[in-house]
């Protein structure tokens, strides 16, 4: 469903709108009315951060919204039921660090899938840890792939065309 929105904005000229929403903040009633609400105010994609306790690659204002979810009790399955429970219109990106999504065992991948997350963005997931999304390696290669590397700033072209080569976008 992600690629095929994303596919149909650009067909229109448009490019996506894209929300983040840290979940459980400012607390989950609120994070749930946003999730619902989004879409209708123009999101064509939304983020949806899962609070971690080290978010070192995020800036002060996620860190904080972490942190005061975190204290609420939002987890990553708290994250997931909230996804479920908000059954929004357009396609949900669940944003994460790769300690929360191994701590949660080798199903997680499958239970976002079923609380309706459509993508997965892992920002500390170092090249080359992932073998099973590389090419040739019989999995995570299809049309429906879904996989797609995206260098940050300030990452140098020869690491840059590595990421991009085990792309599937």
């Amino acid at each position: 469903m992600l690629s095929d929105h994303l596919d149909a904005l650009r067909a229109r000229g448009r490019r996506a709108l894209v929300c983040y929403v840290t979940a459980g903040h400012p607390d989950r009633a609120a994070s749930l009315r946003l999730l619902r609400e989004l879409p209708a105010a123009g999101a064509d994609v939304i983020e949806v951060g899962v609070p971690f306790s080290d978010p070192l690659a995020d800036g002060p204002v996620i860190q904080a919204s972490s942190q005061r979810a975190l204290e609420q009790g939002m987890t990553l399955d708290a994250s997931l039921e909230l996804v479920r429970e908000a059954a929004t219109s357009v396609p949900v990106v669940l944003f994460s660090y790769l300690n929360p999504l191994l701590a949660a065992g080798p199903d997680v991948l499958r239970r976002a899938h079923a609380a309706g997350v459509h993508g997965l963005l892992v920002t500390d997931l170092p090249v080359g840890a992932d073998p099973a999304a590389r090419p040739g390696s019989g999995r995570g290669r299809s049309s429906s792939c879904g996989s797609s590397r995206r260098p940050r700033p300030p990452t140098a072209w020869p690491r840059s065309r590595g990421m991009a080569a085990g792309s599937c976008t």
